[in-house]
């Protein structure tokens, strides 16, 4: 699943059905520990009412058909759009529903079917890949035990306890042994209570934090002297750029104050070694780039970038960069349309040629694009749409064929992820259920129908020893680590230890050439938005609140969603108890939240975790349903990465069917309670 851990499982078969699931542990670092999720996915997996059986909409109504059937609506859909429009025509839309190594052969699929249109960046995490390529060359984080080494670790817009429950034991052990641990986050999440101090500034403004922190380490005098001078290059230029950045400019702007700015400075540079352990959600605003890029930079300003228990740790693509890709790079000799995942509501104006065809696999774009009302408007648009899952979605829904595919349980996968250093062979535990079929067989099967069979003739094992050719001088081969744990050769436990970086200069980049020409800035800042709406859309104070949707321990993205709903059924929205008031609110009540693009009714709950400015509730739910925040966030782009903006989300609290009720028990949310 999409998710830090990654975790190993075992399953235990009998009669070919699944009668438990349960953590390796072998494992160390998943420890032979699930979250909730796992048995959520086996349920799923084994739901009686699972549709496993190829589909298509005609007259407004859906119907069974055969898969030679759907085979051939599917290539004949292919075959007209590009003969008639070009392969530009067809758009091929694919995200992170599964991270196996083999649904990477879509994306080879449609690249050798011709010059189709691509998505670009991602809703998750792309303005701080691209922000740690300008500043590394490569993003790369220390191996999870490191933090064992750390001092100081701080946890920045990083909910581990609810997202990440493995990294737990590091943290605590680390504690145990005498490190300081603090939370920056605008909302008290359930690991502040790993935390000995909480620092919550407004949404958005965490860009301005680092920042103002990069200035007092240097007012103070307390920057790390002989790794700037040897490691790093731009830093003169950067130092001037900085002076305007100071610790009360930023308090005004992040409401942190300058006393606990100062003090968090000098810690960081003589509190020895620090790790700073981001999240996704500090880059999910405008600045979200140039925030990753200012804490990198005070990371390496106090020396914290390639020592044991420091590091600037974000994601770590050693591994996807070590493997042979599946997936042919683009040639520059034929120029390629791409849509930007965070403004899918662009594909309806793409012309010369429009879209005629949409594929999706792996994603559920009508519920987790921003600004949903936008995006269902222009996948309308497209005359036949087809889409690949294991289960029905918002998505499905708005298609015209439907394709059952194979869960982690009944398929063949080589798996990896950006936290720890394995490797491991998923084998098939049970047989596919229905007619669900793995999706490399769908393009097969397709590819034969279309005149390139051959060049998707390779069994599981095959592509997989194809991705795993680096390896194979250490012995490591598809047939050799089933039913073993492999940790990936020359996974660097502390990366950049030599000091030699992966960037132009071979230097840490303050001052990057790439960023200057790909975005105009060549150090981290504070920019000026680019756009006329700007981070928000609140130029008038008409939504005085910030919204910020995360994720839950018991839901992922739009899968298991329901587990989440109020016992009402209705999304939960925690707000701060003076909110409450200054509403004439009841805890309990229904209310419905407003932005600027939407409207979605809540369940609204008290919560002392959360801003007197801020309102918490969960991405995912249902947007057909009127269940989805992205009913309310924004679409648009990071200042780099093409990412999504979902947190630039301003509210307010409108009145609801219900003022509010009186209950002897509330429900027990793990995010905020």
């Amino acid at each position: 699943m999409d998710c830090w851990d990654t975790c190993t499982w075992l399953v235990e078969v009998s009669n070919g059905s699944i009668k438990r699931v349960y953590g390796d542990p072998a494992n160390p670092y998943t420890q032979g520990k699930l979250c909730p999720k796992a048995r959520y996915q086996v349920e799923r997996a084994m739901d009686p009412n699972r549709p496993v059986q190829p589909m298509l909409k005609s007259h407004g109504y859906w119907k069974a058909i055969s898969w030679d059937e759907a085979f051939e609506r599917f290539a004949d859909a292919l075959e007209e759009a590009v003969q008639e429009y070009g392969p530009s025509s067809v758009l091929y839309y694919t995200d992170s529903g599964s991270m196996g190594l083999l649904k990477d052969l879509g994306l080879r699929f449609f690249r050798r079917l011709g010059n189709v249109t691509e998505t670009i960046g991602s809703l998750c995490w792309a303005a701080g890949l691209k922000a740690q390529t300008y500043d590394f060359g490569l993003p790369l984080s220390h191996e999870p035990r490191d933090i064992l080494n750390s001092r100081l670790i701080i946890i920045w817009g990083r909910n581990p306890a609810s997202t990440n429950i493995h990294l737990l034991p590091f943290v605590v052990e680390a504690r145990n042994k005498g490190a300081r641990v603090v939370l920056i986050d605008p909302v008290r999440s359930p690991s502040s209570v790993l935390s000995h101090e909480v620092i919550s500034p407004r949404p958005g403004t965490d860009g301005a934090l680092a920042l103002g922190l990069i200035n007092e380490v240097l007012r103070q005098n307390v920057e790390d002297v002989p790794f700037i001078a040897a490691f790093t290059a731009g830093f003169g230029f950067f130092s001037e750029s900085v002076k305007p950045y100071t610790a009360r400019w930023a308090e005004k702007v992040t409401g942190v104050p300058a006393s606990t700015i100062a003090d968090l400075a000098r810690e960081m540079a003589t509190r020895k070694p620090c790790a700073v352990l981001m999240g996704y959600g500090l880059q999910r605003y405008y600045r979200g780039g140039n925030t990753v890029r200012a804490i990198d930079a005070l990371c390496a300003v106090t020396g914290n970038i390639g020592i044991e228990g420091g590091g600037a740790n974000y994601a770590n693509r050693w591994i996807a960069s070590h493997l042979n890709p599946l997936v042919p790079q683009v040639s520059s000799d034929s120029p390629k349309r791409y849509v930007a995942k965070a403004k899918l509501e662009d594909l309806a104006s793409l012309k010369d040629p429009p879209v005629r065809l949409m594929v999706v696999t792996c994603a559920n774009p009508v519920n987790q694009a921003p600004n949903s009302p936008a995006v269902m408007k222009a996948i309308a648009s497209v005359p036949f749409k087809v889409t690949l899952d294991l289960r029905w979605t918002e998505t499905c829904e708005t298609s015209d064929l439907f394709l059952p595919v194979t869960t982690s349980l009944e398929d063949e996968d080589l798996y990896f992820c950006s936290w720890h250093p394995y490797i491991v062979y998923g084998e098939r535990a049970i047989c596919p259920l229905g007619q669900a079929l793995p999706e490399y067989v769908i393009w097969r099967e397709l590819s034969k129908r279309l005149g390139f069979g051959r060049d998707f003739e390779r069994t599981p094992d095959e592509w997989i020893n194809l991705a795993l050719e680096p390896l194979w001088p250490y012995g490591i081969t598809a047939g050799s680590i089933k039913g073993e744990l492999v940790r990936f050769p020359g996974f660097p436990a502390v990366p950049y230890a030599d000091g030699k970086f992966l960037t132009a200069s071979g230097k840490f980049e303050f001052y990057s050439k790439a960023a200057l020409a790909e975005t105009g800035q060549p150090v981290a800042a504070w920019p000026v938005p680019q756009d006329s709406d700007g981070p928000g859309r609140d130029s008038d104070g008409q939504y005085p609140l910030r919204l910020i949707s995360v994720r839950n321990i018991h839901h992922l993205h739009s899968q298991f969603y329901d587990k989440a709903l109020s016992p009402k059924g209705l999304p939960l929205a925690y707000v701060n108890r003076n909110t409450l008031k200054a509403h004439g609110l009841q805890d309990g009540a229904d209310v419905i939240l407003e932005s600027p693009y939407g409207q979605m009714r809540v369940e609204v709950r008290e919560s002392d975790k959360v801003r007197e400015d801020v309102v918490l509730t969960y991405e995912g739910g249902s947007v057909l349903a009127g269940k989805g925040a992205n009913l309310l966030t924004p679409s648009g782009v990071t200042d780099m990465g093409y990412g999504a903006r979902y947190y630039d989300c301003v509210v307010r609290i409108l009145p609801g069917p219900d003022r509010g009720l009186d209950r002897e028990t509330r429900l027990c949310e793990s995010h905020v309670k």
